[in-house]
């Protein structure tokens, strides 16, 4: 389809197999059982929550047994293309927010009350058809008795998020000290070190981050690093929670997060389907995950939010907006704040990192099979440095080892190297949507080489250095010619990169995005009345 496949022996040598494939089960198999528990904890907890109050549990309606497997839907009678998608005449509503044709880049000859077309699919990818919901009434909302948490009176700023007009920051101290004589699982004490950590911090705001996957090491995890970084840069507080909505960080460490103020609280946000609302609380969720990662199950959770963040992927965006009148409120794409280094060919090697999904899961379909085939190629070329766990690359040559996860070693790390090489799976590339990998580059300072992803052309055009990774016989000639590049024309590189990071400041920094979207929500909830 996009590359000859190449054979099981040729991947890996076979005095490894037995070793690697026993590694990849395992991880494969906890990966998908963390997968499926996510949900039917977040109901434990919250049940046993609503108990000690004696509220009415919730049903589960997540049953394992009424999961759609995803390999059914393309032959579901109910499904329409996505170039078929209608104008959705109730998005004049939310127009203001819905519409950000003005902070793109790409041409957007349309009002605020028509969705965007589709993009033309690429006639070399596969063309994917997804599920159209015809009654919205059904999605998912699992928090109960909260279908309308809007409040309507006359608003400020200080009533809608309760700010406090004189406030100390916590030092060791002045920590939050429980009360003596008093069952520190009460009510009463519980509210009182809430409202004396509110008083003692000096934030503008707070959002709390869904950690879905808990603290297992992946792209989410260091998205949530940057993001904790960004939310410091700007002087805005920073909560991680379980789907289970117990706080895992602050001195509020194990509190519900539905025992805070919805006025305390700016947003909840989710980076992924498996988080989908599950408090009373205004929740947020990204749109960069491709159509093809999702099944009816993980639409129907991405329909529970209150809003949604673009990633510049008009594919995905005119998608959601063909479901629901619901606005977006900016854009968040898989980037960073920093930190930004200077410019460098290092050791003018292809830096590579990755769990190797390809590998480990055949229960979700990636099709990044010519991904792996690419860095396969590269290795045996001597050309990359491969970064990541070191069961996914057993038998690599090029294996350097893992990296922290910590928001900032990937990127000095690439620095290290010279060139970073950003490869894209055919989904990303349908929905023209990108991963980390290109923000951390230009962050870098190094020349960047990548696939032909629609989404990275349009934006960065030719400040970037592009290979054809359908045609994986002529790949590595094309990087070899590219690294001869610069190091014959080093000035016409760095202006080239020069370019790239203009680019990159200008639109994709996540400190200014976030700081867009802050502003988008209070100026929403300040029009519309909202505390919640």
């Amino acid at each position: 389809m996009f590359s000859t496949k190449l054979s099981r022996s040729e991947h890996f040598p076979n005095k490894n197999e037995q070793v690697r494939d026993k590694k990849i089960n395992n991880t494969k198999i906890k990966f998908k059982n963390q997968h499926e528990n996510l949900i039917k904890k977040t109901f434990h907890h919250k049940n046993e929550f609503l108990s000690k109050r004696g509220m009415d549990p919730v049903k589960n309606p997540f049953d394992n047994s009424t999961i759609p497997n995803i390999s059914n839907i393309s032959n579901s009678t109910n499904i329409d293309p996505i170039i078929s998608t209608p104008t959705n005449p109730n998005l004049s509503k939310f127009s203001i927010f819905s519409n950000f044709s003005n902070l793109s880049k790409s041409n957007h000859n349309t009002n605020s009350n028509t969705i965007i077309p589709a993009t033309k699919p690429n006639p070399n990818l596969p063309t994917y058809h997804f599920p159209k919901f015809s009654n919205l009434s059904n999605h998912i909302s699992i928090y109960p008795n909260v279908s309308d948490t809007t409040t309507h009176e006359t608003p400020t700023i200080n009533t809608v998020f309760n700010l406090p007009t004189v406030s100390k920051n916590l030092t060791p101290t002045n920590p939050i000290v429980m009360i003596p004589d008093e069952n520190p699982n009460s009510d009463s004490v519980i509210h009182k070190n809430i409202d004396q950590f509110f008083e003692t911090n000096s934030y503008r705001y707070y959002i709390a981050f869904y950690n879905t996957f808990s603290n297992i090491k992946n792209a989410e995890y260091e998205l949530l690093k940057r993001l904790e970084i960004s939310c410091q840069s700007l002087n805005i507080g920073f909560f991680l929670i379980y789907n289970d909505n117990f706080i895992q960080n602050t001195e509020l460490k194990g509190v519900h997060i539905d025992q805070i103020d919805t006025k305390k609280i700016l947003f909840v946000l989710s980076l992924h389907p498996l988080s989908p609302k599950t408090s009373k609380h205004f929740t947020l969720m990204t749109i960069w995950n491709p159509r093809l990662f999702h099944d009816e199950y993980a639409w129907n959770r991405t329909f529970s939010v209150d809003g949604y963040l673009s990633a510049y992927s008009d594919i995905l965006d005119q998608y959601i907006q063909s479901q629901n009148n619901k606005p977006f409120f900016g854009h968040l794409n898989t980037s960073l704040s920093g930190p930004i280094l200077n410019i460098t060919f290092g050791n003018y090697k292809c830096f590579y990192v990755g769990l190797n999904w390809e590998k480990m899961n055949d229960y979700i379909v990636f099709n990044r099979e010519k991904v792996f085939n690419t860095v396969k190629l590269l290795n045996e070329a001597n050309l990359v440095s491969i970064y990541g766990p070191a069961y996914a690359w057993v038998g690599m040559s090029s294996y350097v080892g893992e990296l922290e996860f910590d928001g900032k070693s990937i990127v000095h790390e690439i620095h290290k190297c010279g060139i970073c090489l950003v490869l894209s799976s055919d989904a990303h590339i349908q929905d023209e949507v990108c991963s980390n990998r290109l923000f951390e580059g230009l962050a870098a300072g190094v020349p960047i080489i990548t696939d032909e992803n629609p989404f990275i052309k349009k934006w960065f055009g030719d400040t970037l250095f592009y290979i054809d990774t359908c045609q994986l016989d002529q790949v590595t000639n094309q990087v070899q010619k590219h690294i001869e590049y610069f190091k014959s024309y080093p000035d016409e590189t760095i202006a080239k990169i020069k370019k790239s990071r203009e680019i990159f400041f200008q639109n994709f920094l996540m400190d200014k995005q976030l700081e867009k979207i802050v502003k988008n929500v209070v100026n929403y909830k300040l029009t519309n009345f909202i505390v919640s």
